[in-house]
């Protein structure tokens, strides 16, 4: 069986990761939004002037 702190280590790990993705859902989600608003703008005629980056 595994030790109290090895289980601790996987736990912390796992929290670790799960918050690295979470990130990465957000920065995806972030740039789907930006799309999504370029497309929506677009479709108005035009949309004006695009951001520079």
């Amino acid at each position: 069986m595994e030790s109290e702190k090895e289980l601790k280590g996987q736990v912390m790990n796992q929290m670790v990761n799960q918050k690295q993705q979470a990130m990465e859902l957000a920065e995806h989600m972030d740039k789907i939004t930006l799309l999504e608003e370029a497309l929506s703008t677009g479709r108005q005629g035009g949309g004006g002037a695009k951001k520079p980056k």
